[in-house]
């Protein structure tokens, strides 16, 4: 697998910023602006649970 830059948020700041991410490796992530460890993944739109279907 390649790694493809990804964007990720801090929940502590709100900081968003853009990293390498490589789907299946757990890596732990810091804030580059506040340190925080409390760095998350964008969800990308359409995408994972809580996307709508229409199965009118």
């Amino acid at each position: 697998m390649s790694a493809t830059v990804k964007p990720f948020y801090c929940l502590r700041c709100g900081h968003r910023y853009r990293a390498e991410h490589e789907k299946g490796i757990v890596v732990e992530r810091s804030c580059p602006k506040c340190s925080s460890n409390s760095v998350r993944l964008v969800p990308q739109e359409g995408a994972g649970r809580g996307a709508s279907t229409d199965d009118d």
